[in-house]
């Protein structure tokens, strides 16, 4: 399993969305937000690519 933690711009550059479509997805729950530290939030890289794939086949 890749534990590689990426921030919020990390997800964003990889999903090429900017925040407010990032806080969106969160909000539907299509992008969980896997940790914070403090009141940063952390997401793991195989969860955010599992959620790209869900996403591509929602279209």
């Amino acid at each position: 399993m890749n534990k590689e933690i990426l921030t919020s711009r990390d997800v964003m550059a990889i999903l090429s969305i900017c925040e407010n479509t990032l806080l969106k997805l969160e909000a539907e729950g299509n992008v969980v937000v896997d940790f914070r530290i403090s009141n940063r939030k952390r997401y793991y890289l195989k969860n955010v690519l599992v959620s790209l794939s869900r996403l591509q086949k929602t279209k």
